[in-house]
């Protein structure tokens, strides 16, 4: 699976839930908060009860990739 997405234009969602070996094993409420701290420090916002969403454009690797696009297309003028 070596294929480049561009997500400049894409929604991140995902489940903030501390993952476990043991399939169906309750999660007390420190480990939950501690995961969904990890993702609010990314730039994640809550949407739901466990669920969390963030525009793809403002991951660190997509202002990068849009910085060196302008900087190329400022070069070329």
């Amino acid at each position: 699976m070596s294929e480049l997405i561009d997500i400049e234009y894409c929604l991140i969602g995902l489940k903030a839930f501390p993952l476990s070996d043991d399939y169906g094993r309750a999660r007390d409420e420190v480990e939950i908060q501690r995961v969904k701290h990890f993702y609010e420090k990314l730039g994640f916002e809550h949407a739901g009860k466990d669920f969390m969403l963030k525009d793809a454009s403002q991951c660190h690797v997509m202002q990068k990739r849009l910085k060196a696009r302008e900087a190329l297309q400022n070069h070329q003028v």
